[in-house]
């Protein structure tokens, strides 16, 4: 309740699955809930009921991003990132990479943009089955954080190196 600030709902994943991130679908009817462990967790919005899960996903589950059409999800799995449908949550293609806690697709959903481990920002196409891949380097350690601008011109990324840049991706 907006006005007094009390609890809609609370839920609990199966034990030690704590969720490690969370993300709406763009339509906010359902929370995609990766555990540190391996099960992707989907809940519905409003009453917190579980709708479906997946377990038995090697590699800590570190981060996630919804399309923006609500179809697709990307899951960053410490040595892979996975592209899965959002509807059954079956995987549909999957890349060695070295994501670091962060993925977001573009306003167009053609891209997924990745911050890495070794400090680049990693650039997949979702056509390709991400077998396009560019990449932007410049900081110094992890990148924690990255965001698409609302058209899509610009990306902004954040590293452990405590800086933050802005990307014309576009151009590299």
């Amino acid at each position: 309740n907006p006005v007094s600030f009390e609890t809609q709902w609370e839920t609990s994943l199966a034990p030690g699955a704590q969720p490690y991130w969370l993300a709406f679908s763009p339509d906010g009817r359902r929370v995609y809930a990766p555990s540190k462990v391996d099960t992707l967790t989907v809940l519905d919005a409003a009453t917190g009921k579980r709708l479906n899960s997946i377990s038995g996903l090697e590699n800590i589950l570190d981060g996630i991003a919804v399309s923006p059409d609500g179809r697709l999800i990307a899951l960053c799995q410490k040595v892979k990132l996975s592209v899965r449908r959002a509807e059954d949550l079956q995987e549909l293609w999957s890349v060695a990479a070295l994501p670091e806690r962060c993925a977001t697709f573009s306003p167009d959903g053609k891209w997924i943009a990745t911050g890495d481990q070794d400090g680049a920002v990693s650039l997949w196409e979702v056509a390709s089955a991400g077998r396009v891949r560019r990449a932007l380097r410049g900081h110094a350690a992890s990148v924690s954080g990255v965001s698409f601008h609302p058209d899509g011109t610009r990306l902004v990324s954040c590293s452990f190196d405590g800086r933050i840049k802005i990307w014309d991706w576009r151009e590299g």
